[in-house]
């Protein structure tokens, strides 16, 4: 059997990377897997005969679209590896690739036979677009989702046989814009659950509020820091991890500045800056399903979130679920759990119990079945 998995990230180097080496993987282990494009590579452990990359021009590439946080910059280098994958594609009988990498050579998988499977990280293009574009409105930016991305998005969705998404919140969105229910697979992310640990101990210091990921609009941080705001905590923390984008920074710069917190960007070791916190707070207004919600359960870690969000939490089971675009709402969520640590306690301990059925290994073996039922002749 011939897959193909085309990604135009770096394989294993965080972020979908890792996701698509997971699931790499898996196909490897069950004999499944017979290329793997990919826009540069940290994989050790696949047969090099089966992995391609663009190497130090993908990295390079990838490396001006980090510095830019340009849309334009970010479509060049997504419509470049796509025609880069396009030329190079051989026939297969399942062609898998991720969404914004995949337009032409979905259309060239499809002439040659296979299968198609478009992997969607995210709600819905035209539920994610409105809503920053509904976010740009409301914060005064003189601007709108590029349209070319949706344009994109839109196309790659009509070429696929079928899409692959993480969550029930995320399917609902497909449903709502009328695309069809029985073309949509759901498979839950994972965790490394032995890598991801609660502390051995509470931590020590001030209370301390954790979010983590990009520092963004639609990820609804202004409303965690009008949040903050209204609770004047002057002896508490609330850290923001991660690329503070700058549509952000000229929202709401001034909050940033607020007593309290902390933008140490990038950290290296996710594991401890999770255990060093009392709470996870992500309260995002659109997403598939948001891998560090994962990651904030297996350290037992309560958490306040969204529905948006696609997490595996439910309220008052793992986490408080808040309203998306809240402020209101998360400071009292806020200020329930730091009032109440029998509460925190009694959440974090239950999101690591549930988060356990929820490892990478699972998440792999779930989706080889999805490829099994795609092509039944896999099991003969």
């Amino acid at each position: 059997m011939s897959t193909v998995l085309s990604i135009g990230a770096r394989l294993a180097g965080g972020g979908i990377g890792d996701r698509a080496y997971v699931i790499a993987q898996a196909l490897v282990k069950a004999g499944y897997l017979g290329r793997l494009y990919a826009s540069s590579s940290k994989a050790q452990n696949l047969p090099p005969s089966l992995v391609r990359s663009m190497g130090w021009l993908g990295r390079g590439l990838r490396y001006l679209v980090f510095r830019s946080y340009s849309y334009r910059a970010d479509s060049a280098h997504d419509s470049l590896f796509d025609r880069w994958v396009e030329m190079q594609l051989q026939p297969c009988e399942l062609f898998h690739g991720w969404t914004q990498y995949s337009l032409h050579s979905l259309e060239r998988a499809k002439k040659l036979g296979a299968i198609t499977l478009l992997d969607r990280g995210m709600t819905h293009p035209l539920d994610y677009s409105e809503m920053l574009d509904r976010e740009f409105v409301r914060w005064g930016l003189n601007k709108r989702f590029f349209e070319g991305r949706l344009t994109r998005a839109l196309e790659e969705l009509d070429r696929a046989d079928y899409v692959l998404i993480g969550s029930e919140y995320a399917r609902s969105t497909y449903v709502e814009h009328g695309y069809p229910a029985e073309r949509l697979f759901t498979v839950p992310y994972g965790v490394d659950t032995e890598r991801y640990h609660p502390a051995p101990e509470p931590p020590h210091g001030p209370f301390r509020v954790l979010y983590m990921g990009q520092v963004s609009l639609g990820k609804g941080i202004p409303y965690l820091l009008q949040a903050w705001k209204s609770l004047g905590w002057k002896d508490a923390e609330l850290w923001l991890v991660g690329n503070v984008f700058p549509d952000l920074r000229q929202v709401v710069g001034p909050l940033l500045d607020l007593p309290g917190v902390r933008t140490p960007g990038y950290v290296r070791d996710p594991v401890s800056t999770f255990q060093s916190a009392d709470v996870f707070c992500i309260p995002t207004l659109a997403e598939g399903s948001a891998k560090v919600t994962f990651e904030a359960m297996a350290c037992g870690l309560p958490m306040i979130t969204t529905v948006e969000a696609g997490s595996m939490a439910r309220h008052e089971h793992e986490a408080l679920i808040c309203p998306a675009a809240d402020a209101r709402a998360l400071a009292d969520a806020l200020q329930r759990l730091r009032d109440d640590v029998a509460l925190r306690e009694t959440l974090g301990h239950a999101a690591r119990l549930r988060i356990e059925n929820y490892t990478w290994a699972s998440y792999g073996q779930r989706l080889v079945e999805i490829y099994r039922k795609l092509l039944p002749d896999l099991s003969s």
